[in-house]
């Protein structure tokens, strides 16, 4: 671009030195100041014309670019959607041979991700989707909620309304309410009545405004089971017909699962009269399902009743459940066993054709453990890590904020600044330019440059004027040509110190920006959305790689232009000072007054479109909640409201170029005029030669019609300059402790004791918030393993089947987020990852099972005991039984440690806390 830039300057100036020689020595011509100097004024018109083109070369470029993305987006296949149809029937699902892909269905290499689809659902049913991680059951229910490209076979879903829960709940940056009614009218007892369902009320009482706090993006303030639970109630709210459920209680406690089952999904829940259709990893309501659907590597095994998949010992259903059982007999005989409904699990067992014994019974405690929420679990997770680091931070904020937050209020209104841009803001693109740097563009550009143009531009009038005595005279060509041929030299040299200046302050700003957001706290992105964050990083920094170099490097051009012409016409007309400096005082002054209204507007432009960023994101995130819902039309006319705010402000802007484009008019033909009158007065007395007036009047052209180029460019420049006072509000964040502190640097065994102590340790999420890990002291000795419970809140062989699902094994690609994996397998990845890990001493595992069948949960428990035996261990315990065989137990409630023992003498006491809890999962201490 600065190559392209130079050879633009550089050319005019060539071309008039070219047609001069041309038309003098070549054709033998004289050169009269009407020819020379209209000739010249032709060359400053082409000049301004070239000045320019680059830059719009490069915008028609990405023009046509951005054309080219946005035209393959929109013709992209879209999801046929054709086979949901609103209405009431008898039969709400019916799927024949059905086969679908996540791929493009017109892609002839579009792999069968389901495929051999039989399936009849009828209304009232609840249909049970079970199987192993990545058998296709999340598959199955996007394929009925329409999320899939269907391939072979029909599918047909009749339902007036849908309700969906994902298996990764979306949760919109609004209020909890606002999430629950999701665009429906408020209904008191309902909503009531769905907030009990659902097991909210509780949380509702520790959130700070109720149901009004705000839910930060993707529900950065709730817990996994939390947001499952708003995701359910905002499903139950809509009153649908049909509902599809992706693993919604893997996130959530024993009891509480056991609460919204029997309350809401259940035979007897508030969803009895609807279809519900489950995807689960639960063995605990299998047998209360009218029917299950089995699934094995993307094809649909068996279909049945409990009873009946019981009943054929050479099924898939049978095998898994007798798999379960053999293994948990013969691995677990020393651990606990529940005493609940043993004759049933007995019944189940001989159906199996296994012999009972006291340890079979494990079988119902996994039933009846399965899929519990980490809500306290995961809110101790989460604060530890986020207070930490917000504690340990090492700057004051730089920011302030436009009112106070209120109460319940989480995302801070994004400040932004009044009045006119800090000169500080220029000084700081001057440092990333390069003081040296910018001070050589400047020298060279204003003194070597203006002084060889002004020179060859006064020569030339000489030459013009005496060429009736001396035509052929080759001094003046040669003096002419000489002088150009610096100014050549002297713009391509500034061309390319600004090019080699705007490259490191772009690189400057870029890197400052990523290393600061990667220092600040947690508490930062908690409360920033992420639309704020993509319009710093991309549009603003945007702005600093191009527009900001353009529109100096134009305007300092521009400047020049007029500097040259000023300089020209004072040296010959000294008198035309008393014209130019109070028209000079009053177009300052309007131009100030301009810039400064279209700063605002550029500051509120920006301020609404991180608002549009921040919509696009989290509609992208939820689009297919938005679609099953049937919800899109609603989403598009709020995009649409909040698109207009963002319009509105460029129509403001677009209406105040025009007012200054008609008053800067004004002004410059009142300066030509002036020039003009003045120097035709002084020809006219032959006060000055003809050459000089054609050379005044040709300058004056040139600064007149540069003037108003000038206040544009100023604006602009100033309107550009705000991406740097952007950047540098993120820049000058509170920065957490520095990455690595020389004094206190742990050695490299470090921690060869894997020993942890917690010293009357405080926590909290921010500054301006509660306590929320209270004065915590106790010790984790080297190797121990501990459980993290609260009141609320695989194997080798396994992962190597994991991988050969796949047909390009360990090459297979995984997308974005694993967008492309479900959540069992992502969970398996990190597992693997883990496993990699050389020297690892410590290992923290944050529900690491929560989306995967009850056979996977325990391969990924052999695992941890067989390749980190020798580590310390804590476990935020998501299924009960898993942590019952380590050395201790900590209990936490309410910020505070209420218990930390061996899981024994917990179970041994029954007014413990642990107890409690166990004795919701059915767990007992007789066989521990």
């Amino acid at each position: 671009m600065g190559v392209i830039e130079i050879s633009w300057n550089v050319s005019p100036i060539l071309a008039t030195v070219a047609c001069f020689i041309g038309y003098t020595l070549i054709d033998g011509n004289k050169l009269t100041p009407q020819i020379a100097f209209v000739s010249l004024a032709l060359f400053h018109m082409m000049k301004r014309s070239a000045t320019s083109l680059p830059f719009m070369i490069s915008n028609a470029i990405r023009s046509f670019v951005s054309m080219r993305r946005i035209s393959e987006f929109l013709d992209s296949v879209e999801l046929d959607e054709s086979h949901i149809k609103r209405g009431i029937g008898e039969q709400i699902v019916a799927i024949e041979n059905g086969s679908f892909t996540w791929d493009s269905f017109d892609d002839p290499s579009s792999t069968k991700h389901l495929q051999n689809i039989d399936l009849s659902i009828h209304k009232g049913e609840l249909i049970g989707v079970v199987g192993r991680v990545g058998s296709g059951k999340s598959s199955l229910l996007a394929a009925i909620s329409g999320e899939m490209h269907r391939l072979e076979g029909s599918c047909k879903v009749v339902s007036s309304s849908i309700g969906y829960v994902p298996q990764q709940s979306w949760i919109q940056n609004k209020t909890l309410k606002d999430n629950v009614l999701f665009y429906k009218l408020y209904d008191e007892d309902y909503y009531n009545k769905t907030i009990d369902t659902c097991a909210l009320r509780d949380d509702l009482k520790m959130l700070s405004a109720g149901d009004m706090t705000e839910i930060g993006e993707r529900g950065i303030n709730l817990s996994g089971g939390q947001k499952a639970r708003v995701a359910l109630a905002r499903a139950v709210y809509q009153k649908s017909d049909l509902y599809i459920l992706d693993d919604t209680l893997s996130a959530v406690d024993s009891h509480v699962g056991n609460h919204i089952f029997e309350n809401v999904i259940g035979p007897n829940g508030l969803l009895k009269d609807t279809t519900r259709i489950f995807a689960l990893n639960s063995l605990a309501f299998l047998r209360y399902c009218d029917r299950l659907v089995v699934m094995q590597d993307g094809k649909i095994n068996e279909i049945g009743t409990y009873d009946e998949l019981l009943s054929k010992p050479d099924g898939a259903f049978a095998e898994w459940m007798r798999e379960h059982a053999k293994k948990l007999i013969e691995q677990r005989k020393s651990r606990e066993s529940t005493i609940e409904e043993d004759a049933e699990i007995e019944d189940i067992l001989r159906e199996l054709s296994i012999p009972s014994t006291p340890a079979s019974v494990i079988i119902r405690r996994f039933s009846s453990m399965e899929a519990t929420e980490g809500k306290f679990s995961r809110q101790v997770s989460n604060m530890s890590v986020k207070s930490t680091i917000t504690e340990v931070s090492a700057h004051q904020p730089q920011m302030t904020h436009n009112s106070p937050p209120v109460e319940g209020q989480l995302i801070e209104d994004e400040y932004t600044e009044v009045g006119k841009v800090s000169w500080r803001m220029y000084w700081d693109y001057i440092q990333a330019f390069g003081a040296m740097r910018m001070a050589s563009y400047i020298f060279v550009l204003f003194f070597m440059s203006s002084a060889t143009e002004a020179l060859s531009n006064i020569w030339l009038a000489k030459w013009s004027s005496e060429s009736e005595q001396n035509p052929n005279d080759p001094k003046n060509l040669i003096i002419y040509g000489t002088s150009s041929i610096f100014t050549c030299i002297a713009v391509g040299a500034a061309g390319f110190i600004f090019a080699w200046g705007t490259f490191k302050a772009s690189l400057k700003f870029h890197d400052s920006l990523v290393h600061s957001l990667l220092k600040s706290p947690m508490s930062f992105f908690d409360t920033t959305p992420l639309g704020r964050i993509l319009n710093r990083i991309s549009n603003d920094i945007e702005k600093v790689d191009q527009e900001i170099p353009a529109n100096f490097s134009y305007s300092l051009l521009i400047i020049n232009a007029v500097f040259v012409s000023i300089v020209t016409i004072i040296i010959v007309i000294p008198g035309l000072l008393i014209i130019a400096i109070p028209l000079f005082v009053l177009f300052i002054k309007l131009v100030r007054y301009y810039t400064a209204t279209s700063v605002q507007i550029r500051r509120l432009f920006k301020k609404s479109w991180s608002l549009v960023l921040s919509y696009v994101q989290d509609a992208y995130i939820g689009a297919d909640s938005l679609r099953v819902f049937n919800a899109t039309d609603r989403s598009k006319n709020q995009m649409r409201q909040i698109s207009d705010m963002s319009i509105e402000t460029t129509h403001t802007e677009i209406t105040c170029n025009q007012w200054i484009q008609v008053r800067l008019e004004m002004l410059t033909q009142i300066v030509i005029f002036g020039f003009i009158l003045v120097a035709i007065y002084l020809g006219d007395h032959k006060i000055i030669s003809m050459g000089i007036l054609a050379l005044v009047i040709t300058n004056g052209e040139t600064f007149s019609g540069n003037l108003g180029n000038i206040a544009r460019q100023w604006k602009k420049a100033e309107m550009s300059i705000v991406s740097v006072e952007r950047i540098n509000e993120y820049v000058n964040n509170k920065h957490e402790a520095p990455w690595e502190i020389e004094s206190s640097r742990p050695p490299n065994n470090w921690p060869a004791s894997r020993q942890i102590t917690f010293n009357n340790l405080c926590l909290k999420y921010r500054e301006d918030t509660e306590l929320v890990l209270k004065h915590l002291n106790f010790v984790i000795k080297g190797g121990e393993k501990v459980g993290i419970v609260g009141r609320t809140g695989a194997e080798q062989a396994h992962l190597k089947q994991f991988v050969v699902n796949f047909e390009e094994k360990l090459d297979y690609k995984i997308n974005e987020s694993g967008s492309n994996l479900s959540v069992g397998q992502r969970q398996l990845v990190c597992l693997a990852r883990a496993l990699l890990r050389k020297n690892t001493r410590i290992l923290v595992l944050d529900e690491a099972t929560a989306a995967v069948d009850v056979e996977t949960d325990r391969l990924i428990q052999d695992s941890i005991r067989q390749y980190f035996g020798h580590c310390t261990i804590l476990t935020i315990a998501h299924r009960l039984n898993t942590i019952l065989d380590y050395d201790k137990i900590l209990v936490m409630d309410a910020g505070e440690v209420r218990e930390f023992e061996t899981p024994r003498n917990l179970l041994s006491n029954p007014h413990s806390l642990f107890s409690s809890l166990a004795k919701n999962a059915g767990i007992t201490v007789e066989l521990l």
